[in-house]
């Protein structure tokens, strides 16, 4: 088949162009198709070659189903890798915000402990204002 002579004509004048078909019983057989199979249009339809041996569909279903889990596998990988990178983005932004406020809870911690010596001056002091009235009462 070589040659382009001996490729066949679809009704709509287009040469057939040879496919191969991926459904049982025919998997790995070979047909001729019109270039508007899939649409409306014509339907040429005719086989390239005779039907495969009982082993060779065995072995070409075999094969295909190891490529098609192959493909799902790597889809899965694929899926996980990019949940992954969002994963570690979100990772880098939180620990950010981390960072952020241990930095927040450290000033926070410092004012507190302004206040508390503000705080504990203010008592002494208003301890002896308080005494010295006490004194002056009595």
């Amino acid at each position: 088949m070589s040659d382009s002579t001996d490729y066949p004509y679809c009704y709509c004048g287009l040469r057939a162009e040879i496919r191969n078909s991926w459904k049982t019983p025919n998997c790995g057989r070979r047909f001729f198709s019109c270039l508007h199979w899939n649409g409306v249009g014509y339907k040429y339809f005719g086989w390239v070659e005779p039907p495969l041996c009982a082993r060779a569909q065995h072995i070409i279903l075999g094969l295909l189903k190891r490529l098609n889990e192959m493909e799902e596998s790597t889809k899965r990988a694929d899926i996980e890798k990019v949940e992954l990178l969002k994963f570690e983005e979100e990772n880098k932004k939180l620990k950010k915000l981390n960072l952020e406020f241990e930095e927040e809870n450290k000033k926070l911690k410092a004012e507190i402990l302004k206040l508390k010596n503000e705080s504990t001056k203010k008592t002494r002091l208003l301890r002896i204002l308080t005494d010295d009235e006490k004194m002056m009462n009595s």
